[in-house]
């Protein structure tokens, strides 16, 4: 994804100038955007806020400043639980995949040192500042070491608990009816 040079004046809001970030065809993929339907290939996609205020949805034509229309090609859902909000209010326009973009995104879980590595080969070696790389929504883990919660579960005892517990009732009903077994 990149910032696009100028915003999007819609005539609705000529005042504001609405964030345009453009993308390439793969990016909402990224963000979960019909996974099981084509993705849109053309026109704007809306976050659910500019989407709720502007009262769009899929195939909305919206007028802009200077009198051409732009269509809705879908909405992204985009939820406000710790992550990044550079996408928070903001529409994005599918461009073609050639040419310099100022951010990469991948999804992988669970995480990979490899797959890090591997996208820093998407870099253009520049002489001013480092690439960073960091996870879009820091409230979840960064990691996921699954033995380890695994065996720290709060019942992990509870096979344990349950054997001992069956060997005590057994043992407690065979002397409360061992008048009765040694009838038998």
């Amino acid at each position: 994804m990149r910032t696009a040079p100028d915003r999007l004046q819609l005539a609705a809001l000529p005042a504001t100038g609405i964030p345009l970030i453009e993308v390439t065809p793969g990016f909402p993929t990224a963000l979960g955007l019909q996974r099981s339907a084509p993705r849109p290939t053309s026109g704007l996609l809306l976050s659910p806020d500019l989407a709720h205020d502007l009262g769009a949805d899929a195939g909305t034509r919206l007028l802009t400043a200077d009198g051409t229309t732009a269509v809705v090609a879908g909405v992204y859902d985009y939820h406000n639980d710790g992550r990044q909000q550079a996408l928070r209010y903001t529409a994005l326009e599918t461009v073609p995949s050639d040419g310099v973009f100022d951010q990469c995104w991948i999804t992988v879980w669970p995480t990979n040192d490899a797959a890090t590595k591997l996208i820093s080969t998407s870099l253009i070696p520049s002489s001013g500042g480092t690439p960073a790389t960091g996870q879009l929504n820091t409230s979840l883990g960064a990691n996921f070491d699954g033995p380890a919660l695994f065996d720290g579960r709060l019942t992990r005892w509870a096979p344990i608990a349950a054997a001992i517990v069956g060997l005590l009732l057994g043992y407690t009903s065979t002397r409360l009816r061992r008048l009765e077994l040694a009838s038998d």
